[in-house]
């Protein structure tokens, strides 16, 4: 416990995109001053993690993260999950529930439509060629790799392997959280409506939110530190 007076800092554990991982967050880090702990989450399959076998679901993806989460980690939570990290943070927070009685202090997600509508059909049967050119125009390309051969095979591989979760991905049926939900979406971001964002409203009882800033798909590079602070506003609580 803090002492009277004392900013609570909070983790912000964060899952991240298809065909990303963990450095995607580290690179982007945390502004100083803010009551954040950033705990990125690395999916097998990805860098430090490349010899494992991918995920096979989004739940799978989800229960992995729970046993790999350090001991209190979640004390004060919140969870924060970009396009298909959205998914998997909206697992972990029902399996903190389910699990350990607990609840995040809040939810965020963004560039990502609501559970129930999370679909991946526009990109499954695409050719190598097509998966690269609807990647690269999203902006999920690392500019300083995009001209080697090689990583264009293994990332292509690696979004295969996560459209395979999208496309095996059902929302069950459940209780809403009882934690706010924050989303966010990109003004020019045509793969998700601000209608599919605000369908995250009915997945919790809580207090909800949707902010739309400017960019794309990877709006969230250079609107990073806008959602950190929107994230520290429930740093102190419970």
């Amino acid at each position: 416990m803090g002492r009277p007076g004392e900013t609570r800092v909070a983790t912000l554990i964060a899952f991240h995109h298809a065909g990303g991982g963990a450095s995607f967050f580290s690179r982007l880090g945390v502004p100083p001053g803010l009551p954040i702990a950033l705990q990125p989450v690395q999916l097998p399959g990805r860098e430090d993690r490349w010899d494992e076998a991918p995920a096979a679901s989004v739940q799978a993806a989800a229960e992995d993260a729970i046993e790999r989460l350090p001991a209190g980690a979640h004390e004060p939570c919140l969870l924060y999950g970009h396009s298909l990290g959205a998914l998997v943070a909206f697992e972990v927070a029902h399996l903190l529930g389910e699990r350990h009685d607990e609840k995040p202090a809040a939810l965020i997600v963004s560039a990502e439509p609501a559970p129930h509508l999370a679909s991946a059909q526009r990109l499954t049967g695409l050719s190598d060629a097509e998966i690269w050119a609807e990647m690269s125009a999203l902006g999920g390309v690392p500019a300083p790799l995009a001209e080697s051969a090689d990583f264009r095979t293994f990332f292509i591989g690696r979004v295969r392997a996560d459209i395979g979760l999208y496309d095996n991905y059902v929302c069950r049926v459940r209780n809403p959280l009882g934690c706010p939900i924050l989303a966010f979406g990109g003004l020019e971001d045509g793969s998700v409506s601000e209608h599919e964002l605000l369908a995250w409203r009915e997945h919790t009882t809580g207090a909800f939110s949707v902010t739309l800033l400017d960019g794309g798909h990877f709006f969230i590079v250079d609107a990073w530190e806008t959602l950190l602070r929107a994230a520290a506003t429930f740093a102190g609580e419970p």
